[in-house]
């Protein structure tokens, strides 16, 4: 009894401290992810896929917003692919698997979505590969695929 007296109060900041620091990571994560949601709605993704990642790097078990995040994020990889633009699909495959690498403890808490944003990325940077040595203008973002005219 004695002993337990003797750290009951390093329990009891030990405990305000753990609470203290899940509500600070819920609530920066919760900012985070609808300020990403409000960038996505303006049309600004490479914001929106950075404020997702930082959504993601707020992980704790139970918090609502990561899950959340890790889908908008696939979500926009999948149509960035859909529609050709493999800048912004690329960007969102990365802010997957550098998030949830960054939250990789003991365990990964969301292993499937890891091993496809890897997957994923490698068959793309492999398709961007491809077409670099086809042609190597198409490589960068907004460069025109037609070649000049000789003169």
């Amino acid at each position: 009894m004695r002993y337990f007296r003797r750290i009951l109060p390093f329990l009891i900041v030990g405990i305000f401290l753990v609470v203290f620091a899940v509500v600070r990571l819920y609530n920066q994560s919760s900012t985070r992810f609808h300020k990403a949601e409000e960038l996505r709605g303006s049309g600004q993704m490479a914001d929106a896929v950075e404020y997702y990642e930082w959504t993601i790097q707020g992980y704790f078990p139970w918090n609502p917003y990561v899950p959340r995040a890790l889908a908008a994020l696939e979500s926009m990889a999948d149509r960035s692919l859909k529609e050709h633009q493999t800048h912004q699909a690329r960007q969102a495959l990365q802010a997957i698997v550098s998030g949830l690498s960054v939250i990789e403890h003991l365990r990964q808490p969301f292993p499937s979505q890891y091993r496809q944003a890897r997957e994923k990325l490698k068959q793309l940077e492999t398709r961007m590969r491809e077409q670099a040595t086809l042609s190597p203008a198409t490589n960068q973002p907004g460069a025109s695929a037609a070649t000049p005219a000789a003169e």
